[in-house]
């Protein structure tokens, strides 16, 4: 009896993966497509079971998956399929559909504005606009710091309210206090 039992475990464990068995994805597949792109797919698996088995459930409330840019959102929408492709969001996406109801999400738009390493590397920075002044140039501010003028430090934005910050700067006891956006 003993035997059978730890059998039908042994049948059981292979059939289920570590969440449940109709979001199990076979690893196998997906040979030599790197990390990344398994923790997708299973995650998009999910996100389709999710939007399957609640459809129809309520009218408020609503499955998204959350991403972190417009990169990862493509490529989510490519693994499911066409009718669940609206509640695949970026960080962005969210916090423009709730900032009237949640103000407060805008400070926090800055963060969800990312780029991917990937694209980074291809995009011309000289054409972007800065989203900052310069106060000095790059090569004033280094000499500045050889030559003991300025300080070099850590900025810590505090993520409650962007308009206040710290830098931490070696040497000194105490960290700086950086009040307002523009400072």
């Amino acid at each position: 009896m003993k035997n059978l039992i730890e059998q039908d475990q042994r049948q059981i464990y292979y059939f289920y993966n570590d969440n449940f068995k109709d979001t199990y994805v076979k690893e196998s597949l997906y040979q030599g497509k790197g990390l990344d792109y398994k923790l997708k797919r299973k995650c998009a698996t999910v996100y389709q079971w999710y939007q399957d088995h609640l459809a129809g459930l309520s009218d408020g409330n609503k499955v998204y998956l959350l991403t972190d840019s417009q990169k990862s959102k493509q490529e989510y929408m490519s693994f499911v399929k066409n009718d669940c492709k609206t509640g695949i969001i970026t960080m962005e996406d969210f916090i423009t559909m709730n900032s009237s109801k949640y103000p407060e999400l805008v400070n926090y738009m800055g963060f969800a504005q990312q780029i991917d390493l990937e694209d980074e590397k291809e995009m011309d920075l000289s054409k972007s606009t800065p989203l900052y002044e310069d106060h000095i140039s790059f090569e004033d501010m280094i000499l500045g710091i050889r030559e003991g003028k300025f300080f070099k430090g850590r900025l810590n934005i505090s993520r409650e309210d962007p308009n206040e910050a710290t830098v931490q700067v070696d040497g000194l006891t105490n960290d700086l206090l950086v009040l307002g956006l523009k400072n």
